[in-house]
């Protein structure tokens, strides 16, 4: 009897390990830039986590380290001024599909630009029109395909996904229907017909000028993130491993072994 508990406790232990050990990342292969924001407040410099693209604060004393976030050891604050990143393939997207994933609070009701990857017409933007939250994008026949939701609360964290989903299909037509999509809270809360070609282009990335309030946990994936994955990462932030469905069954297994274990104390 006490063989059959010590077995049993030794197999729980090797399967959640092995479960948890072949973790994928949250990012499934497809993550190019996550800036953490956990940045000192000393730094003009914002790391970026995952590539060699860092960005670089202007020298505006507003625009630094929070110890308001939600992730990570804290979250970066602007007021009025900018973050630059320089032209990198990892911000850069062409025709294909992509998420832009980041925790927002805001601190006053103006909101305006809040970043673009452009300094020209062929760009992708999200920022806002008056009260309105828009994703946009442009192409080189320099005409807008955007979607609008009404603004995000003022002075609450907020998780907002930007999603170019290049792969979507109709479920009433069965045909392909590429669409631009806003989730907020891990809800799709808009999304519009994706007509837009190639938008790469050689201009820095921007956290523009005129935005107030806290960004935490900016990241940008090479794929349209499915409502799980945008759950999963509002929900565990985008360094925190994915168990993979073979490995949840090892987690199932681990966990049932130790329920043998206890039944046969």
């Amino acid at each position: 009897m006490n063989m059959g508990r010590k077995l049993a406790g030794l197999l729980a232990a090797v399967a959640l390990v092995l479960a948890f050990a072949g973790g994928a990342s949250a990012d499934l292969g497809t993550l190019s830039a996550w800036f953490p924001m956990d940045d000192d407040a000393e730094t003009t410099e914002v790391n970026e986590a995952v590539g060699d693209v860092d960005g670089t604060l202007s020298v505006n004393t507003d625009q630094r380290h929070s110890e308001d976030y939600v992730f990570g050891t804290g979250a970066l604050s602007f007021n009025g001024d900018r973050m630059d990143v320089p032209h990198d393939s990892a911000l850069s997207f062409g025709a294909n599909s992509f998420t832009i994933s980041m925790y927002l609070k805001t601190t006053d009701s103006a909101h305006n630009m809040m970043f673009k990857a452009s300094g020209s017409d062929i760009s992708y933007y999200l920022y806002s029109s008056g009260t309105t939250f828009r994703f946009a994008i442009k192409d080189t026949v320099m005409i807008m395909t955007d979607l609008s939701y009404g603004w995000i609360t003022t002075g609450e964290w907020v998780h907002v996904a930007c999603v170019r989903n290049r792969e979507y299909v109709d479920p009433e037509t069965e045909e392909s229907a590429p669409r631009l999509e806003i989730w907020i809270d891990g809800v799709l809360r808009a999304s519009d017909p994706d007509t837009r070609g190639n938008i790469d282009n050689t201009q820095p990335f921007t956290i523009y000028t005129d935005y107030c309030g806290l960004i935490d946990d900016l990241a940008f994936y090479k794929s349209a993130l499915s409502q799980e994955e945008i759950e999963f990462v509002r929900d565990n932030g985008v360094g925190t491993p994915i168990p993979e469905p073979g490995t949840m069954l090892l987690a199932g297994f681990g966990v049932l072994a130790l329920l043998v274990a206890r039944k046969r104390r």
